[in-house]
């Protein structure tokens, strides 16, 4: 009996560990849609970004704007009320950015594009 309840609970020991490393896979599945970013496309545009306060809306305008296709990298600065964005031009462009931008509570205008 006590040969089972040992076994059940090295099983389920097992199953957890299983199941984080899966998510933790999965966590990284982001890194890789950067690298499909075809450097002869990328472009960079810089954005005016109002609202922005914290470093938690960093993130939230950074998180927002890595769910574009297309979109390899994104920095936002509170501070300066600036937000860069790399991405690949042929699936992207700065008028998406603005827009999602403002779909979630701030606003922002295209400074520079290069």
């Amino acid at each position: 009996m006590l040969e089972k309840k040992i076994a059940i609970g090295l099983s389920l020991a097992l199953a957890l560990f299983v199941l984080s490393s899966c998510q933790q896979a999965s966590s990284d599945i982001p890194q890789a849609k950067e690298q499909q970013v075809v450097a002869a496309n990328v472009q960079k545009v810089s954005l005016d970004v109002q609202g922005m306060t914290c470093s938690g809306c960093e993130h939230i305008v950074e998180s927002a704007l890595k769910k574009i296709d297309g979109v390899a990298s994104v920095k936002a600065n509170y501070e300066a009320g600036t937000t860069e964005v790399r991405f690949d031009a042929k699936k992207a462009h700065a008028d998406q950015f603005v827009k999602t931008i403002g779909d979630i509570g701030f606003s922002a205008k295209a400074a520079d594009l290069n």
